[in-house]
């Protein structure tokens, strides 16, 4: 949404003044490993008419790789240069750079955990914009199947328990109670 005047006045003086929508530039972004958010972050970013640097977590790295060769694909079959979207290594001494990169990133976006939040909040250069850590919370239905469940609580809570989508909050339905242990 570029160019949307939001807001238009004259001042006493006959100076027109406009509020008018546009980029911020270049946003980069250090997320963890959740590839899904490659391809949020860019729709936004391209969007709004920005650039997106990103930085993806290990974990995520081919996934990442995947998604942007696959974004760069439709970018150019448009005549889009593919240069709008970056994507960094998954080592900390990207994250670092990207953190220092005071005069060509304009914002840095931190997604993901509070550690995470914190780490870029306290150490980045350039302006940032704090996202929430988020309650994440698992449903468990009356219909579901018990052991299929049990795999998957578990697993949101112990396989990395410091990352955003880590399990917070398990909320049961009355009827699988008897499922928990005594």
């Amino acid at each position: 949404p570029l160019g949307d005047v939001l807001d238009e006045r004259e001042m006493p003086s006959g100076l027109k003044l406009k509020k008018v929508t546009v980029p911020i530039g270049v946003v980069g972004v250090i997320y963890e490993a959740r590839p899904n958010v490659t391809f949020d972050v860019f729709s936004l970013c391209f969007k709004s008419g920005n650039v997106s640097v990103l930085k993806g977590g290990q974990d995520a790295w081919h996934s990442n790789l995947a998604a942007v060769g696959i974004i760069r694909e439709c970018l150019a079959s448009h005549s889009v240069s593919s240069d709008v979207i970056q994507l960094l290594p998954p080592d900390r001494e990207a994250a670092q750079d990207l953190m220092h990169a005071d005069g060509y990133v304009d914002m840095l976006i931190p997604r993901g955990s509070q550690g995470l939040i914190n780490s870029v909040r306290n150490e980045s250069k350039i302006p940032v914009i704090e996202t929430g850590a988020g309650i994440v919370h698992t449903y468990v239905d009356a219909s579901a199947d018990p052991e299929k469940s049990k795999k998957v609580v578990f697993n949101a809570k112990t396989r990395r328990p410091s990352v955003c989508n880590a399990l917070d909050c398990l909320v049961l339905h009355s009827d699988r109670l008897a499922d928990l242990p005594g």
